[in-house]
């Protein structure tokens, strides 16, 4: 008798213990942030992957209470960047603002990382892309540049670096186009701009973000957007690629993802997918991304990565075929 009840109270015992220590687990989860958290970027300060971080930095921290400090690790065309946040401790105190850059190494060989290391929280926004000249350029419209850039095969334009997403538009743009124009690739818009002005490229492709202030200066003078214009606040009569082409024609949109290392808890993801979710919602961030010429479009994570990634990977891998960047 004595053994069963005994028995009994090892049992009752270690059920308590359970509760207890399940709730203590369950509250110690919940204190996720406690500390400063860091959000990287793979590009250099200036250009339109460091805006989209500043501002993503901003609106966080309203949600999740604590500071977020700006990381900027470029190089690679992004792969040190993703490589510095996959290889970091998965505590959700580093964090990133990536794009479709980290799926470029993995296309073309020379990643130091896989998509199985990092994991999507979620899709926040679009960056915008132009194509612009300096102000001083002869080419008043897009049109008129196209006319010169077909009878002048080899023009050379600049870019954010071999493989970027701004890149493969331009490239894109150039087989939509029928034209033959030579990337010179540059360390992100902050390269990119100055080697435009300085004369070291006739076009380039550049973030809206950092071709705007530019083109009010005069000093630039923007001939393209590839999104509509007034959707990411450029002036309504810029030519856009869907409506000179058509919107059956593709495109390589730029989306900017939030993401983390690949074993991060699933509670610290499900808070930062929250705080993402609640971001992308805010008024004053979604009029703050057009201030800096970006588009909001939020997308959970899970989706983005089941189907819309391993879609843009083929769709990418396709490009990288016919620019000759993969054989």
């Amino acid at each position: 008798m004595k053994r069963v009840r005994c028995s009994a109270l090892v049992c009752i015992t270690s059920i308590c213990l359970s509760f207890v220590f399940l709730t203590q687990s369950g509250l110690a989860a919940e204190k996720y942030p406690t500390r400063p958290i860091e959000i990287v970027c793979a590009f250099q300060p200036g250009g339109a992957a460091d805006m989209t971080n500043r501002v993503w930095a901003k609106y966080l921290e309203k949600y999740l209470g604590v500071s977020l400090m700006l990381v900027n690790k470029p190089g690679g065309g992004g792969v040190i960047g993703v490589t510095y946040l996959a290889k970091g401790s998965p505590d959700g105190y580093r964090i990133a603002n990536f794009s479709d850059h980290m799926l470029t190494a993995i296309i073309l060989g020379n990643a130091t990382y896989t998509l199985d290391d990092l994991r999507i929280v979620a899709q926040v926004n679009l960056i915008a892309n132009t194509v612009a000249v300096r102000g001083d350029a002869p080419w008043k419209t897009y049109q008129e540049f196209v006319e010169y850039a077909k009878k002048n095969p080899g023009v050379k334009y600049g870019h954010q670096g071999l493989g970027s997403s701004a890149h493969l538009r331009m490239e894109n743009l150039n087989r939509v186009a029928q034209l033959k124009m030579v990337g010179v690739p540059f360390k992100g818009d902050g390269e990119t701009v100055p080697a435009l002005l300085g004369k070291h490229v006739p076009v380039a492709v550049i973030g809206a973000g950092a071709a705007k202030p530019q083109a009010d200066a005069g000093k630039l003078r923007i001939l393209f957007s590839f999104e509509p214009p007034e959707d990411v606040g450029l002036d309504s009569s810029i030519p856009y690629f869907s409506a000179v082409y058509g919107k059956s024609t593709p495109d390589i949109d730029i989306p900017t993802y939030l993401v983390v290392p690949k074993k991060t808890p699933e509670h610290i993801v499900q808070i930062l997918k929250k705080a993402a979710e609640k971001m992308a919602k805010d008024p004053d961030f979604i009029k703050e991304n057009q201030k800096w010429f970006m588009r909001v479009n939020y997308i959970d994570g899970e989706v983005a990565s089941k189907q819309l990634i391993p879609a843009k990977i083929n769709r990418l891998r396709a490009l990288y075929k016919e620019v000759g960047m993969l054989k």
